[in-house]
């Protein structure tokens, strides 16, 4: 009996027959790159969140008449933490792309003979 079309071939995988390539979620890629880079993938996380956070809280700070009431700053707290939020996915998208620059970086100033 032949194969259909739809089934993979050997050494194929399933994905690659329907001609898209399986990528897994990115909540998925980001532990492993934690797995495997440790504390440089969390640092340039963390570091990636407060400057996103310190843009829009600046940004959403300097559009509103400043006025001294506390609701006032709890609500652009609030504002720039939503709009952080917002923006997620890009900034996992730009760890997982940064995380191994840095790490090759660290790794060579760590390890100067290797």
């Amino acid at each position: 009996m032949a194969p259909s079309s739809s089934e993979p071939k050997a050494g194929e995988a399933p994905a690659e027959v329907a001609g898209k390539a399986a990528k897994k979620p990115l909540k998925e890629r980001l532990e492993e790159l934690v797995a495997e880079y440790g504390a440089v993938a969390l640092a340039i996380f963390l570091l990636i969140f407060v400057l996103t956070y310190s843009a829009f809280f600046v940004a959403i700070k300097s559009g509103i008449d400043i006025g001294s009431s506390a609701g006032e700053n709890a609500g652009t707290f609030f504002a720039a933490w939503l709009a952080t939020k917002l923006t997620m996915p890009l900034r996992v998208l730009a760890t997982l792309v940064l995380t191994p620059i840095v790490g090759r970086f660290v790794h060579k100033k760590r390890h100067p003979g290797e």
